[in-house]
């Protein structure tokens, strides 16, 4: 149990994460599954990466317009404070559990920009220079133990990845320290996944104030076949930033799902995530200066581990990141 919330926990942080920066939710839901299933199992589930979004053009908005493109400078650092606070509720063929605060959790994550090509592509590099949980009197001090030492591995963690000037991702390296234990090793390799997709891909044509444009991206999780979109309102415009709305949903069709390392069979019966929120991106950066979004998953499936058990978990998240003053060199 104490090993599966922990996985659960970790790895919907990392694409919960994602969602803050503009792209996914979906981890929010496995993560949701993983906790589930640990109600019939002992061994955690594996992530696969997802595919790259397509962005859509849904309208220009009002003149003046202009094409959204990065344009940071090397050389140039960001720090940010990572916030997420998550609430589980869980029900098992009519049972229902009582709901349960996730410990809250707080990274701090500095950037810097190493190059920017000819093309406009952008190599940068992401550390952890801090990750920690909460105590408050919501949670308990045994959940808060089973998660630190996954936030511990985290802290001095190195990322590399390369961006082209309207934020699609072109990779991520990650290299881990010796004799890491192997669960930390596969948690911390799906958080590397979602560096992928840490950006906010913009459209190819220009827009103004009312524009919106949207993210289709089909993705396999864990064996798991869904759609996620992601539409970006924008609000307001300065020379170096957007200001927008975001609303994001998941859906996902009825079908059998491959948890082979968790001694499970499962079925998805359902899938509903929703979230909405704002952000204010910024061209000269690589991540949001700020971000507030809210999300409300649903799943439903079918497990069996022996008997079946119709299993149905709700998940409610709230993550915010804000730019934060860099530290004082010594």
């Amino acid at each position: 149990m104490k090993l599966l919330l922990r996985y659960g926990r970790f790895v919907s942080v990392g694409l919960v994460l994602s969602a803050v920066c503009g792209v996914s939710l979906v981890t929010t839901c496995r993560g949701a599954m993983a906790q589930t299933v640990d109600q019939a199992a002992e061994k955690p589930a594996q992530e696969t990466a997802t595919n790259q979004p397509v962005v859509t053009l849904v309208d220009a908005g009002q003149a003046p317009r202009r094409a959204l493109r990065l344009r940071p400078t090397v050389g140039s650092k960001q720090r940010h404070e990572l916030t997420m606070a998550m609430t589980m509720g869980s029900e098992a063929n009519g049972q229902k559990s009582p709901s349960m605060k996730v410990p809250t959790v707080k990274y701090t994550m500095d950037s810097t920009i190493s190059e920017v090509a000819a093309n406009g592509d952008v190599s940068f590099s992401v550390e952890y220079a801090d990750a920690r949980t909460v105590k408050d009197d919501e949670t308990s001090l045994e959940m808060i133990a089973s998660m630190e030492g996954v936030m511990e591995s985290l802290i001095g963690l190195q990322f590399q990845s390369t961006v082209d000037q309207r934020g699609f991702a072109k990779g991520v390296t990650l290299e881990l320290p010796d004799g890491i234990d192997p669960v930390v090793a596969g948690q911390i390799d799906q958080l590397s996944k979602s560096v992928e997709q840490l950006t906010s891909p913009f459209p190819a044509e220009e827009v103004g104030v009312g524009g919106k444009w949207k993210l289709a991206t089909p993705m396999d999780s864990g064996g798991m076949k869904f759609v996620q979109t992601v539409e970006y309102t924008v609000v307001e415009m300065s020379e170096n930033g957007v200001s927008v709305n975001v609303e994001i949903s998941q859906a996902a069709e009825e079908q059998e799902i491959a948890l082979p390392d968790a001694g499970v069979t499962a079925r998805l019966l359902s899938l509903d995530c929703r979230g909405k929120g704002q952000m204010k991106l910024n061209l000269g950066a690589i991540f949001s200066d700020e971000a507030s979004i809210k999300a409300d998953v649903t799943v439903e499936m079918m497990v069996n581990a022996g008997q079946d058990i119709e299993l149905t978990q709700e998940v409610s998240t709230h993550v915010q990141l804000k730019v934060m003053p860099l530290p004082v060199a010594k």
